[in-house]
């Protein structure tokens, strides 16, 4: 018999009826890390975050870089980077895809695996970055955030800017399971808005071919703060940047914002 069921219960059949044979993941290691590409907004993002890199300067620090869906492209667009992560999985992946690089564009791309609440870096740069909405994920710990973005201000040389992005939650459309289909396994992902706790949920399933053939799932969930405008205001209050400049963008359905921030005493970003 076919059951009709609601998008959001259907990971939840799913957990049910295999619980004994799914593996547990995360979003950030294997299978999903193969696929984290897919998962993320394009080329309207990292055309923004280009644009001010070319305006900053040729040194490049690229914050919880996964796989280097953005590594790579700026690498490939003449700039110095380098990308930290903490995600062994992850960096993994890029490395590989370093080594499949014209040796004078790999040579660009610099490669640390380190927490960034713990940063430990002895240069400075004239742009740093923080994509995929990821500040939704620090902000569960609003003070070490802030450390952070002190840090930041120090890793940046003197006309240096620090850019991010984050959703818009003003503007959201109904949520969807999207299926992603790549040679050897299939993914579905869905995300639930809860407004009222402020979070965001997402989950993950993968259909996934092992070395000999044989059929393997996997699971993973996500759990991410909505950053509204008042909670990003007092973020930025507790360092000494300054907002100097927004851009809006979009992520298929969603919109998102691009936050600039440069430090107190420097002219503000002109749009």
């Amino acid at each position: 018999m076919v059951t009709a069921m609601r998008e959001d219960h259907f990971f939840d059949e799913i957990q049910r009826k295999f619980s004994d044979v799914i593996i547990p993941s995360d979003p950030y290691s294997q299978p999903f890390a193969e696929i984290y590409d897919t998962f993320q907004a394009g080329e309207e993002e990292l055309s923004l975050f280009l644009s001010l890199a070319m305006e900053s300067g040729n040194k490049v620090l690229e914050l919880c870089c996964g796989n280097g869906r953005m590594t790579i492209p700026f690498a490939q667009n003449g700039f110095d980077i380098t990308g930290i992560d903490v995600s062994e999985d992850m960096l993994s992946i890029l490395e590989d895809k370093k080594k499949r690089l014209p040796a004078p564009i790999a040579k660009k791309i610099h490669v640390l695996r380190q927490d960034v609440f713990s940063l430990d870096l002895k240069e400075q740069f004239d742009f740093i970055f923080l994509p995929a909405i990821t500040l939704c994920i620090l902000m569960d710990d609003p003070k070490k955030t802030a450390e952070l973005f002190g840090r930041l201000e120090g890793l940046l040389t003197e006309r240096g800017c620090f850019a991010f992005d984050i959703r818009d939650y003003e503007q959201l459309s109904e949520p969807r399971i999207r299926p992603i289909v790549l040679d050897d396994q299939i993914c579905f992902s869905y995300e639930r808005i809860d407004r009222m706790l402020g979070r965001a949920y997402g989950q993950f399933l993968s259909i996934k071919k092992d070395s000999i053939g044989r059929l393997q799932l996997y699971s993973a969930v996500s759990n991410k703060k909505m950053i509204l405008e008042d909670e990003l205001q007092r973020l930025i209050g507790r360092t000494n940047f300054q907002i100097a400049g927004k851009e809006s963008f979009a992520d298929g359905s969603e919109r998102m914002k691009l936050v600039i921030l440069k430090r107190k005493e420097e002219t503000p970003w002109k749009q």
